[in-house]
């Protein structure tokens, strides 16, 4: 098995097609879909969600500790 990890900012749940539909939404709106989008990729099974790609590193941590405790997916 492996861990899966959900990333929300750039999902398809997020409902954007080209980066210039996601300027045109506000804070309000991408926080909101931000929150559905994570909802969606935890209740689907995602073992981590994170917002972005840039945020991987403390969940490749993770993974290697839970590892090295000899758990698995």
């Amino acid at each position: 098995g492996c861990w899966g990890v959900g990333v929300t900012r750039y999902s398809n749940y997020m409902d954007v097609d080209t980066p210039e539909d996601g300027e045109k939404l506000s804070d309000d709106e991408i926080a909101k879909r931000l929150a559905k989008t994570k909802d969606m990729l935890e209740k689907a099974g995602a073992h981590y969600v994170i917002d972005s790609i840039a945020d991987i590193e403390p969940v490749v941590e993770d993974v290697n500790q839970r590892l090295a405790r000899g758990e698995r997916p």
